[in-house]
Formats: C-alpha cells, structure tokens, sequence
C-alpha cells in the first residue's frame, strides 16, 4: 500500500511554502511562490487553487494524497471552516477557502492558525510532552501564539483565542493593524523594530541591530522590555509546563536572550512559576509550518482510524 502523504502550506505574509510531508514528517518537493505574485490580480481561492492543482500535477502518482493543511495568518471559525480575518490577504477574510479547494481539489483541505502549526512541529522536534501545557511564542513581523492543552491546541468560543499581540497596553495610543488602538505588538513586534532602525539606526541593517547596538541603546533594551511583557501575562495565566520562543526576532545575530528572559521572569508571578520556568527556542526551519502542517493532520488522521 503506498504510503500515505499530506501536502503541508503555510502562508506568510512575502512567501507561500508548500511541500509533501509523509506520516514519518519527513518532507519533500519543496515549492515556494511569493505571497504578492501568487495573489497578485486575482481571488486568493482560486490563485491558491491553481498553484495547488499544479503542484499536485507534477507529484510521483505512486504516492496517495490523504489531504492538504493549510496554515494561515488569521483567524477562523471554531470549526475552522471559515476564515474570520486575514489582515495580509483581506481577500480571504469570511470565505469558506477549505471547502471551495476540496471542491476543485476532491481532496480533504483542512485549515488552522500557522502559529498552532509551527508550535506542534516545535513539540514533535523537541520530544515535549503532549500532557500539560504548553505555550508558544512567535516573534517576527508580528506577534504570534499559540497554546496547546494537553496535546490540543486552544481555540476559544468564536475560534478566536491566544491573540497575545492583541492584548492592550496602558498610554499607548498607536493603532494596531487590526484596528485597534494600543495593543503590545504595535510596540513588540518586527514592525516595530524597522520602525526603531529607520528613526535611529537608518545606516544599519536591521538584521545586525541587536549586535551592533543592543549594549548602549536604551530604545532597543525597552524594546526587549515590550516583548517579554505579553509572554509574562500569558505565563501568569496558564502556569505552563514548557514556554517555547520562536520567530525571526530571536534568531537574530546578537538577540539579548538573557536579558530577554530576565524580563521575562522579572514580570512572572513569584515564587511559582517564575521559579521553575522552562524555555526552549524554535528549530530554525523555513519549513517547520509546512512540516507541522503535514505532521498535525496525519496524527489527526491516526486517532480517527
């Protein structure tokens, strides 16, 4: 019989990353399309659609498609049928992208939040337990999370949950790209550090800021100050067993983590859980949503049989 295989998206905000995971996670004709080409002139269903279909065309026939997952940056329905929004593609926000593929596609589609996706590759990679809970947090052009209980990730009433970038921040007034007004990512988030480079260090790329001027920038320690902020409150709330970073902020050439995670606890309840507090940082891998986005449905599929 041959064996099984799910093909994994993850669509950021500049790149759409596809590939072939099969049930061991191992993955496989890898394709990557930028964002603004795929989308660009056209309805993001069939644009996807179309690339899909294509990709699919050019797959070994001998391997069985059990589905595709994709995993996006937005928010959707509780039953993760519907797409609520998707600020970097509006023309996705209320469709039902799941079910106009699998009727082009006669293939299961399933759909998620990318940060679930990149967080359950993080656990499978780091052999984390499934029991308990366990929190993720992703930094980089904006700020992502994700929260798994007990091997499930959260979703709340509306489908809605873990929006940590989201939570509002006393004085400030600057407006959130999800139209609200004073929520942290305005001021912790990749957006914001290439706002801080262009005022302050226009002559440095942004990716040797930390190296270069970490030590003697006041503005650059606040910003490390704004990040660990939203994880402190989420720590306080859930108590978790494992705090897992990642994104392209701490990967950075010279990104502060000591200072980063002194923060961190500086604001976590006392004596627990800022005693016994774990962190573990991302596998750095352009794929790992793709990966997860394969790995996730194929234990999804493994329960059901």
């Amino acid at each position: 019989m041959p064996e099984k295989v799910v093909i994994g998206i993850d669509i950021g905000g500049t790149k759409v990353r596809i590939g072939t995971v099969n049930e061991k996670g191992s993955l496989m004709a890898e394709r990557v399309v930028l964002s603004e080409t795929l989308f660009d002139g056209q309805s993001a269903d069939k644009a996807l659609g179309k690339t899909l279909r294509e990709y699919m065309e050019k797959l070994d026939v001998s391997e069985k498609i059990a589905g595709v997952s994709i995993g996006l940056p937005a928010t959707l329905s509780k039953d993760r049928k519907v797409i609520l929004s998707a600020p970097n593609i509006p023309s996705l926000d209320g469709t039902r992208l799941s079910e106009i593929l699998e009727e082009h596609l006669h293939i299961p589609v399933f759909m998620e939040k990318d940060v679930n996706y990149l967080l359950f590759h993080d656990m499978q990679v780091k052999q984390i337990k499934s029991q308990g809970i366990v929190i993720g947090c992703y930094l980089g052009t904006g700020f992502g999370n994700a929260v798994f209980i007990n091997g499930i990730p959260m979703t709340g009433r509306h489908g809605a949950a873990c929006e940590l970038g989201h939570i509002p921040i006393a004085g400030n007034r600057l407006v959130c790209s999800c139209g609200n007004e004073g929520c942290i990512e305005t001021i912790a988030s990749g957006r914001y550090l290439r706002k801080i480079q262009k005022e302050y260090f226009e002559d440095t790329p942004i990716s040797m800021l930390f190296e270069r001027h970490y030590r003697y920038s006041n503005c650059l320690k606040e910003f490390i100050e704004n990040l660990a902020l939203p994880i402190a409150t989420e720590i306080n709330i859930f108590d978790p067993d494992v705090v897992v970073i990642g994104g392209g902020l701490p990967s950075m050439k010279g990104f502060p983590k000591e200072d980063f995670e002194a923060a961190v606890r500086r604001h976590t309840r006392k004596p627990y859980p800022m005693e016994d507090l774990q962190f573990l940082y991302s596998v750095e891998d352009d794929f790992g949503g793709v990966r997860g986005a394969g790995m996730y449905i194929h234990k999804m599929m493994e329960k059901r049989r």
